[in-house]
């Protein structure tokens, strides 16, 4: 990884240090038949430090697991806040856009419904069609009438029984 926290891991070979017995000639030489000398104290302890070192290795290695994924668990919780945040926020916006689309609809709809009252309106005024107002007024002066019509015809009856009588 190319965080500055996560841990280094350097392995490196060195010697190991054996240790010989020394004859009076300055050379190894075996007390056995087969002439090399084993000093089992010394294999024991080599075999311990080694079984030592690779249980230290396979500790180190579930630490730097432990880590590592716990960065990398941290790493995807950020990434889904942002993501969670980018899918809202675009969410948000398309909402924002279909209500501006559907109320530019509901405007223009209201626009041509107007223009074509208007258009019909004027293409029965050309041709001689009344208008609705013109037609309550027709109806009002109509009904007055009427009402004059009655109260005369009443009248003149009222004077004819008169006259009659």
């Amino acid at each position: 990884m190319s965080d500055d926290s996560s841990p280094n891991i350097n392995i490196t070979r060195g010697s190991r240090s054996r240790r010989r017995k020394s004859s009076a000639n300055g050379s190894s030489k075996s007390s056995s038949s087969s002439g090399t000398s084993v000093n089992f104290s010394d294999v024991a302890t080599a075999a311990a430090t080694g079984v030592r070192n690779a249980w230290l290795a396979g500790l180190g290695a579930l630490s730097y697991a432990e880590t590592v994924s716990a960065q990398v668990f941290d790493s995807l919780v950020q990434e889904g806040k942002t993501w969670e945040r980018s899918r809202r926020e675009t969410q948000e916006a398309v909402k924002r856009k279909v209500d501006e689309l559907r109320r530019g609809g509901e405007q223009a709809a209201e626009s041509a419904q107007e223009q074509v009252r208007d258009e019909v309106g004027d293409a029965l005024n050309r041709m001689g069609v009344p208008t609705q107002t013109e037609m309550e007024t027709l109806r009002s002066q109509v009904d007055d009438l009427n009402d004059k019509i009655d109260r005369l015809t009443k009248a003149l009856e009222e004077k004819q029984k008169a006259d009659d009588a």
